[in-house]
């Protein structure tokens, strides 16, 4: 019991899921979730590795390594903005994009800070 094992994810898992034999349900406490304060744009200055460099991102968006945020109305054509806890996150995901994808890219940092959400309308 309490074994923690490494599984080939083939994009069927989440961080924080879990996998038990039996009958009763399991409860955990949710792995904590922090508001990121940097933020940077990120782009790939070579249009040909496009579907390589979107391929990385969206894996290592799967794995939690960055959040991803849009600008109001944008339909996902837009920059994609990156937010992290550290700006350590960025470097690893620069790093992975380039060892593991065979991909360049290039980071823009913004000056903001924070991230809130907004109740109520515009």
């Amino acid at each position: 019991p309490g074994d923690v094992i490494g599984i080939n994810n083939p994009g069927n898992f989440a961080i924080g899921d879990t996998l038990h034999t039996g009958n009763t349900n399991l409860a955990f406490p949710g792995i904590p979730s922090f508001s990121p304060e940097k933020f940077s744009y990120i782009r790939s200055p070579n249009p040909s590795e496009y579907k390589s460099f979107r391929k990385g991102i969206d894996q290592l968006l799967d794995e939690g390594a960055v959040q991803a945020l849009r600008q109001r109305n944008d339909d996902g054509g837009g920059p994609l903005l990156l937010a992290a806890v550290g700006q350590l996150q960025f470097e690893v995901v620069q790093d992975r994009l380039k060892n593991e994808y065979g991909v360049e890219s290039i980071m823009e940092p913004l000056g903001y800070s924070l991230a809130r959400w907004a109740d109520g309308g515009w």
